[in-house]
């Protein structure tokens, strides 16, 4: 018998084998590709080498010097630097405001502390295992690879910039707060951000309670650029009276949560509405026993999805949390163990950070209370006292955190945006040049608030000065923010 040809389905079928395989062997074999997640292996193994190296000196020397916290320190090399001047690496283009340092390249791999790190580590035996400083595989300003490290006291970050596809899945699970950076560490402090950053800001409008407007702003590293567009308004339908819809937040999914609050009726709820502005759910009622509110005031919700809301109008602070297709009242708390006067009085605003510490603006006693989570409950501080001084706040309302490590609060009485450290030290403030300030929010870049009478932005690298831009606000009366 004769061989038979292929026939027409089978020849299309061998083809398209042929090609699927060539495509895959391609994507193998790519050069690039494996560059790319070679130098990510490296980038891995480097920060986590660090890391311990660091760890191992603060496990000896926990009181020990791990670097200034208002300086960058990278591991470029700063073609102007000596050893001991020119280190501000203001040869590389980066924007005025950020303090940096980039060590010379005869001292950039120093592991004494006068590399670009500036850990000592031949304070442990063999130097934690570090024979000299790591620097990223490119290390480059222009390709915006290399290292980062940050640090605050005895604590500390790393970060880098993947590259490929394989690993860049890290940077958004690893325990950091950058979605788009590598980051190790024992605290989470700010780092820089390599590409061009995104903010959405949503204002709640008094005047019309039941649209919220959006606010888009865009920071580009390095050139330290910023844009900044209006993206319109959006009506959300809220249940039950809104005359006094209230404080607004955003869930790392992009769910809003919306204090629906009008005392006048005896009402009181939060409500969520997804991402695509549709509205999901409720929960809460007016009153005062456990899972009511009476004039909810602030509003935050923690990476996990627990939702803190504070019960002005109890002089407290009630935690819920997701439990299936509702939200479950499973804290409330008042009373703050150690603190004078050890009761709230007429609270406001409220945020809260990585690793779960809660900001809460005590406004009747002109301070700000500081709870860090303690077993099933909270072990409270404060700071900042009632007053007009630098320091001081009067009518305080909204509160904000920034990844750079700002807290940020609206002093109303004052007419200023008063800025602090998370361990309450003041820094400084933002004059308001009219109106007096409500809401606060705060990227890496600006603080934006709001008064009844605008919505506006103080930008410049984190140096903070007088309202730089104001967007007319019309008939609407912006109240509360919110910065996602």
């Amino acid at each position: 018998m004769g061989r038979r040809g292929f026939t027409l389905i089978e020849g299309l079928v061998i083809v398209a084998v042929i090609a699927a395989v060539a495509v895959v062997a391609i994507l193998i074999i790519d050069p690039k590709i494996l560059f790319q997640q070679s130098r990510d292996t490296r980038r891995i193994a480097d920060l986590n080498q660090v890391n311990t190296a660091i760890n191992a000196v603060y496990s000896l020397h926990p009181g020990f010097s791990f670097g200034s916290s208002s300086v960058y320190y990278l591991s470029l090399i700063d073609p102007t630097a000596t050893t001991s001047a020119g280190t501000d690496c203001s040869g590389l283009g980066f924007p005025s405001g950020g303090t940096y340092h980039c060590a010379a390249s005869s001292s950039v791999y120093n592991v004494d502390g006068t590399g670009w790190i500036p850990v000592n580590f031949t304070k442990v035996p063999g130097s934690g295992g570090l024979s000299k400083l790591p620097v990223d595989p490119v290390n480059t300003s222009s390709s915006g690879d290399f290292y980062v490290y940050v640090a605050s006291g005895c604590r500390w970050k790393l970060e880098s910039f993947l590259e490929s596809k394989k690993y860049q899945s890290l940077e958004a699970n690893d325990p950091g707060c950058a979605a788009n950076a590598y980051q190790v560490g024992d605290f989470q402090l700010p780092g820089l951000t390599k590409a061009t950053s995104a903010t959405v800001a949503y204002i709640q409008d008094t005047y019309s309670s039941n649209h919220f407007w959006y606010f888009f702003a865009q920071f580009s590293y390095p050139s330290g650029t910023m844009s900044e567009t209006w993206t319109g308004d959006y009506a959300v339908m809220l249940n039950g009276p809104t005359t006094l819809a209230g404080a607004v937040a955003v869930d790392a999914s992009g769910s809003i949560f919306n204090v629906n609050n009008y005392p006048l009726a005896s009402y009181a709820e939060i409500q969520k509405f997804g991402a695509d502005r549709s509205y999901v759910l409720s929960f809460g009622s007016y009153g005062s026993g456990v899972g009511q509110m009476v004039n909810p005031q602030g509003i935050a919700v923690d990476k996990s999805g627990n939702v803190f809301v504070v019960d002005s109008g109890n002089n407290r602070v009630e935690k819920w949390v997701p439990n299936g297709n509702s939200y479950v009242n499973s804290l409330t708390f008042s009373t703050l163990t150690g603190l004078t006067p050890s009761q709230f009085n007429a609270p406001e605003g409220i945020a809260v950070d990585a690793v779960g510490d809660l900001y809460v603006v005590d406004a009747g006693n002109g301070r700000v209370v500081k709870c860090a989570p303690n077993d099933q409950s909270y072990r409270c501080t404060s700071f900042a006292s009632a007053g007009a001084g630098l320091g001081q706040l009067s009518s305080p309302k909204g509160i904000s955190l920034d990844p750079v490590g700002n807290v940020w609060v609206a002093d109303y009485g004052n007419k200023r945006i008063d800025r602090f450290t998370t361990a309450g030290n003041y820094v400084g403030n933002v004059a308001v040049s009219s109106g007096n300030p409500w809401g606060v929010g705060a990227d890496s870049g600006c603080v934006y608030f709001t008064s009844f009478i605008y919505f506006a932005d103080s930008c410049s690298w984190n140096n903070y000065a007088t309202t730089s831009n104001l967007w007319a606000t019309g008939q609407w009366q912006p109240e509360w923010l919110a910065v996602h």
